[in-house]
């Protein structure tokens, strides 16, 4: 055999074998003595012990058993999961009187910085920000399956108090249950944006939430987005937030967010839009949302976009600017031009200020049942809602449903919201 050759088989076959990554866990337990090395058999008690001993790596994670752990913690630019090893049910990070955000990221973190499962607890923000979670310098990690609640930032001048995102950050909220937080006090005047969640520039991801029951003394009850942040906002649920001023749903000041498959009801505001309130410098994209039974003493207490704007496949109703909850909210679209288009608009083109009334535009009652599911007589229900089947052809959502009984919507697209 030729030496050579025998040599050169193994070493070819090193070079193109494929890597292997050794994935690394650190140990976090709320019960633990102090003094441990972050092992299973000797976790460390506190969770940023965890993430100053963890090294960045693919796969690389803190885990965090069950517990209530009075802290706040900062990833510190480590790209490292920290994970709640029992979920948000039975994992708190309580920042309650530490006078600080809960969680900070303000490295430049980026996805593969990721915060999971956990209930995160109170915070009073950093410098007038992020009472539960901050993100600043850039910083773009993932926020998933938490619950953010209880942020109490009721100062002058405070933004976001379930999460506040700073300086070109992106991150991606998915799967997070954002409650009863509180930004901005009445005593100062209006003062604080973005109950839930405020970006002042970056492109987020925020994706599958539940915001509820949060609050701005100010605007934007539920989300504020300003400067030029162009959000994605995907298959949220607005629902029961409140501004003393402007938009207790989703404020949009700037940039070019895209609102597609969102639920926004019942939120209330003083003035502007309850729901959605888009700004002139706004280039709105919205498809296939729910906009019904919002309050605000505006005329326009469901949605109002001043710039241009694209909407399709969607319902605004039962919207009140009165109150006598006659439902008879005006709908405001096209300050800057309009494209407006297999939509079911309340009061129809006579009562609403909408540049461009297009193709297949409806006003008739959706019949919402359950909440706001669509009446289909092949789910049970008597009648079936003149939005069922009335969407665009070309948006297609095989995944999703109108219907109460789960069935997908296949074929012809539904107009509105659509459940997972």
């Amino acid at each position: 055999m030729n030496p050579i050759k025998t040599f050169l088989i193994p070493l070819c076959a090193l070079a193109f074998a494929a890597p292997t990554f050794a994935q690394q866990r650190w140990w976090v337990d709320a019960n633990a003595p102090p003094g441990g090395d972050g092992s299973s058999g000797a976790p460390f008690d506190t969770i940023q012990e965890g993430i100053d001993a963890a090294v960045s790596g693919l796969g690389n994670t803190v885990v965090v058993l069950p517990g209530t752990y009075l802290e706040t913690i900062n990833f510190n630019g480590k790209t490292i999961a920290v994970r709640a090893r029992g979920g948000p049910g039975m994992t708190k990070i309580d920042a309650d009187g530490l006078g600080a955000s809960a969680v900070t990221f303000e490295s430049g973190e980026n996805r593969r910085a990721l915060l999971q499962g956990f209930t995160i607890d109170g915070g009073l923000g950093t410098g007038g920000y992020g009472g539960g979670i901050l993100c600043k310098n850039a910083s773009s990690p993932r926020i998933v399956g938490n619950v953010i609640e209880d942020a109490e930032m009721q100062v002058d001048h405070s933004w976001g108090g379930g999460i506040a995102c700073l300086e070109g950050s992106s991150p991606r909220i998915v799967g997070n249950t954002i409650r009863d937080n509180y930004v901005g006090s009445s005593s100062f005047g209006y003062t604080g944006k973005g109950g839930g969640l405020y970006c002042d520039s970056g492109s987020p991801d925020v994706l599958q939430n539940v915001f509820t029951g949060n609050f701005a003394a100010w605007n934007g009850g539920a989300m504020a987005f300003e400067g030029t942040c162009s959000p994605l906002i995907d298959g949220n649920v607005v629902q029961n937030n409140v501004a003393t001023d402007f938009c207790g749903g989703i404020l949009l000041s700037a940039g070019s967010p895209m609102l597609m498959n969102n639920l926004i009801v019942e939120n209330g505001s003083d003035g502007g839009a309850a729901g959605v309130n888009a700004g002139s410098s706004t280039l709105l994209t919205m498809v296939n949302c729910t906009i019904a039974n919002n309050f605000s003493m505006s005329s326009a207490p469901g949605m109002s976009a001043a710039g241009p704007s694209y909407v399709v496949n969607s319902i605004l109703w039962g919207n009140d600017h009165s109150s006598t909850g006659d439902g008879v909210g005006v709908t405001q679209l096209g300050g800057g031009g309009a494209h407006v288009s297999y939509c079911d608009i309340q009061n129809g083109p006579g009562t609403n200020s909408v540049a461009s009334w297009g193709t297949a535009m409806l006003s008739a009652d959706p019949l919402f049942v359950s909440g706001y599911f669509l009446s289909q007589v092949a789910a049970g229900q008597a009648l079936d809602s003149p939005c069922v089947d009335a969407g665009s052809r070309l948006v297609w959502m095989p995944d999703w449903t109108t219907r109460t009984d789960g069935t997908p919507d296949e074929g012809a697209c539904d107009m509105g919201f659509h459940d997972f």
